[in-house]
């Protein structure tokens, strides 16, 4: 949760933490690789207190970009997090009931009585795209690199990468 919360809403959350009775909580102000990091740095940290020597890591490393594919299209389809305006073939315009046509709205870049919002870039699916590809060159990758958990965090790198340069 810290680090979803940290990742989702930085620095804006010191500011509201006190505000929101249960504000570390709030699903709408996390972010799923905040999760990732914290369980990634979470499983590592106690495996070596735990004095494991297998690194189990790798299990793992393909379960995080199917998983983005998975809740990257849930966005598309639902709205909830968008890119910037597009003149685009790509760009997608969402209608009513919307939270980019809200957001456009109140940033008055559509009239309040619109009934669509601007065409924007449909960072989901770019990022989705991405993860597929990943998918695809995950097992190459894993015979490739010799450290136990390589592969896992080679993954999460690259989506983190990604989800920063897509911003």
């Amino acid at each position: 949760i810290v680090c979803a919360r940290l990742l989702g809403q930085w620095p804006e959350f010191l500011l509201e933490m006190g505000d929101e009775p249960h504000g570390w909580l709030d699903a709408r102000r996390m972010t799923f690789l905040g999760v990732v990091i914290g369980g990634v740095a979470g499983a590592t940290l106690a495996r070596i207190a735990l004095g494991l020597r297998h690194n189990g890591a790798d299990a793992f490393a393909l379960a995080l970009p199917v998983t983005l594919v998975g809740t990257r299209l849930a966005c598309l389809f639902g709205g909830c997090c968008f890119g910037l305006p597009t003149d685009g073939p790509l760009g997608i315009a969402y209608g009513a009931g919307t939270f980019p046509l809200a957001a456009h709205q109140a940033m008055g870049w559509v009239a309040h009585d619109a009934t669509q919002a601007l065409p924007i870039h449909p960072i989901q699916l770019y990022e989705a795209t991405f993860c597929v590809a990943l998918i695809a060159a995950l097992p190459t990758l894993r015979r490739a690199f010799r450290a136990a958990g390589s592969t896992l965090y080679f993954g999460a790198s690259a989506c983190l990468a990604l989800r920063v340069g897509l911003g």
